[in-house]
């Protein structure tokens, strides 16, 4: 089974390889087979991480929307 962190500023994906029962009639030995993914965040990504919250006059929050409005699409 695979879950998902949707956590914007740190992202990730846990697959749990053994997550499921044993054929035999036992439980698998949960968790112990995993697989980390985090996913590598841009030099953009981290600027608007950096600047989310952070006060801002109105022409000064236009000029930043400005200058990175390629990254929005």
């Amino acid at each position: 089974v695979i879950f998902a962190d949707a956590d914007w500023r740190n992202p990730s994906f846990t697959a749990v390889i053994d997550y499921h029962e044993d054929v035999s009639g036992g439980l698998a030995a949960f968790g112990k087979h995993r697989i980390q993914y985090a996913f590598p965040l841009s030099e953009e990504w981290k600027k608007w991480i950096e600047m989310n919250g952070e006060p801002m006059k109105q022409a000064e929050f236009a000029y930043f929307l400005e200058d990175r409005v390629a990254e929005l699409s």
